[in-house]
């Protein structure tokens, strides 16, 4: 039982220092792609509900319209841009690049 006490003491702590503004910036990364934004939605409802509710959305890899001069790349930006308009609601009210 001692040992589970200084685990529970210990995840306290971890979580108590991933919560404070001041010391952290939670980054949640994902691609513009529906089911990848499905996913890092659910990730930051899961850690909202531990504390950790200062969190940052990056959308990585989205294609610059620069490139989208062949049907290939204008599907692939379509389809990306058709994902950022339905960004799930929870992900919303997040800060984002």
């Amino acid at each position: 039982m001692a040992g589970l006490e200084k685990q529970r003491e210990q995840y306290a702590a971890a979580v108590a220092g991933l919560a404070d503004q001041e010391r952290t910036r939670l980054v949640l990364v994902a691609h513009a792609q529906h089911t990848a934004l499905e996913e890092v939605a659910r990730t930051s409802a899961e850690l909202e509900g531990v504390g950790l509710s200062h969190q940052y959305l990056v959308i990585n890899g989205v294609l610059p319209n620069s490139e989208t001069d062949d049907r290939l790349a204008r599907s692939i930006a379509g389809r990306e841009q058709r994902a950022l308009t339905g960004l799930p609601t929870f992900l919303r009210g997040l800060p984002s690049d």
